[in-house]
């Protein structure tokens, strides 16, 4: 999950990029998700490649936040589940810290909202999964 953050394009508030694994990262997101919004996402790809890091992110216009998962076939909002998509968090020491308060996050912040949507895209769970088999075959070097 990408976490909204005042970080700069240098990651300076987040774990700095060659703190994490060698291990490649791909990232499938929907251009529509309101629930994790795909800035972030793009930025968090975008520094980890600038770390030398082979990350790369896909994104599929009009898809919405689960958009492999079948069992919502409608745009669905879900009233009961919380976003943070408008909370700016930075990391110290190892906290996740809500930038505007200068506290540590809580879901209970000024800034978690309800009800975010979820909505099945059988196009781009099948873009989605054709990729990961893919890349698993590719790496693994599968037949």
């Amino acid at each position: 999950m990408c976490r909204r953050s005042s970080a700069t394009a240098s990651g300076r508030n987040w774990r700095r990029p060659k703190e994490y694994g060698a291990a490649p990262i791909r990232a499938f997101h929907g251009e529509a998700d309101v629930w994790n919004p795909i800035l972030p996402c793009r930025d968090y790809v975008d520094r980890l490649k600038a770390g030398g890091h082979d990350a790369t992110i896909t994104i599929y216009p009009g898809a919405h936040h689960a958009f492999d998962d079948p069992g919502s076939p409608s745009y669905n909002v879900k009233d009961d589940a919380q976003t943070s998509r408008k909370c700016f968090r930075r990391e110290e020491s190892g906290r996740l810290i809500n930038a505007d308060s200068g506290r540590p996050f809580s879901w209970d912040d000024a800034c978690v909202e309800m009800g975010p949507a979820v909505q099945y895209n059988s196009a781009a769970a099948h873009l989605s999964e054709t990729a990961v088999k893919e890349f698993l075959a590719h790496s693994f070097d599968l037949k």
